[in-house]
């Protein structure tokens, strides 16, 4: 066994089944090859915290529009260098005005059904690991038509998927990527049909809003409860369904705190450990909205948005200081024109 000092510090060519004690987590943890090719260190005896059960080093940006056409593309953004890199069409249908989940290997992305905006029971899939189309349809799809959903997920296991057209709340099970036949949320997701939605989540919970109303979706209970109705009142996470949401694994979550499709310049912060608003901080691109965001670590990147145009514009934020700045070059998607109203998936 190895005494380890650090996640930088783990060994450098590791061996299926090799141990190891994380001292950065307090946690043994041991090396698998699964079906990963570059293998991935999982933790024994526990779940561990929220943060290191998975180390996320990649993250992708499917789907999108510009101009009327949605896209089938994809985008992988490596975390380590900033580099973003156009994998092309692996989709089999083109998503925008969408929403998706992912697992540790497979992403997936609702409502694709080669139209804008699209409005369908319709999923499509990739694979992470392999990087290539997974199918779509049949048990993956949902069991109602929807469109400019909010997506949720507890870890890699369940994805709820809410709003967009429809008062269902379907449960998608990320470990066989198959969606329940019945509702599992006793509480009941309502909204206005008529309204853009969009989600971000936590360890314990989910948090979703259209552009009046919020509700929060507790995972432990399968139930959900309401918030007042409170467009730009601040007391919901985001000020409309079109500025989008972000994730993170250290208690916070992100969205748009004014605008609609665009004009978005601040981030309202939201602490899932006492359910407050925090305060805003500034978005690191004005005037956004409609934007495609990963996950990270310490960080994590938005890969296309909507200023009066889609574009591939596209930023690094740090979680520990609620700032980043815009990106260029080599950081940023290409492959497409503009890519507003995807969704972004990620992996370890």
């Amino acid at each position: 066994m190895i005494k380890n000092r650090g996640l930088s510090s783990r060994p450098a060519s590791p061996v299926d089944g090799q141990i190891i004690y994380n001292n950065s987590t307090s946690q043994l943890e041991i090396f698998c090859v699964g079906n990963s090719p570059s293998g991935e260190w999982e933790i024994l005896g526990g779940k561990g915290p929220f943060k290191y059960r998975t180390i996320i080093t990649t993250g992708y940006a499917l789907g999108g529009y510009k101009s009327g056409t949605p896209w089938k593309n994809v985008a992988r953004m490596m975390h380590s260098t900033d580099t973003c890199t156009n994998l092309g069409d692996l989709l089999s249908y083109a998503g925008s005005y969408t929403a998706g989940n992912c697992s540790k290997t497979m992403a997936w992305l609702y409502s694709s059904d080669n139209v804008h905006p699209g409005y369908s029971s319709q999923t499509v899939a990739m694979n992470m690991v392999t990087e290539s189309n997974a199918s779509y349809g049949g048990a993956m799809n949902m069991q109602t038509g929807r469109g400019d959903c909010a997506a949720m997920f507890q870890e890699h296991y369940f994805g709820y998927i809410a709003s967009g057209g429809s008062n269902y709340t379907d449960t998608h099970n990320l470990t066989t990527g198959t969606m329940y036949t019945s509702s599992q949320y006793s509480g009941g997701f309502t909204w206005s049909t008529a309204d853009s939605s969009s989600a971000f989540s936590g360890e314990l919970a989910g948090y979703a809003w259209d552009n009046s109303n919020g509700r929060k979706a507790i995972f432990s209970t399968d139930t959900s409860v309401a918030t007042m109705a409170c467009q730009n009142s601040g007391s919901v996470w985001g000020a409309h369904g079109q500025q989008k949401g972000i994730c993170s694994k250290v208690g916070k979550g992100y969205a748009g705190n004014e605008g609609s499709y665009a004009s978005g310049y601040n981030l309202r912060r939201w602490q899932h450990s006492n359910d407050t608003n925090i305060g805003n901080v500034s978005k690191p691109i004005g005037n956004s909205g409609e934007e495609n965001f990963d996950m990270g670590q310490d960080w994590q990147y938005m890969m296309g948005m909507y200023d009066g145009l889609q574009n591939n514009r596209g930023w690094k934020f740090s979680y520990s200081t609620d700032s980043g700045s815009e990106l260029s070059g080599g950081s940023l998607r290409t492959g497409i024109p503009g890519s507003s109203s995807g969704h972004g998936a990620w992996k370890g």
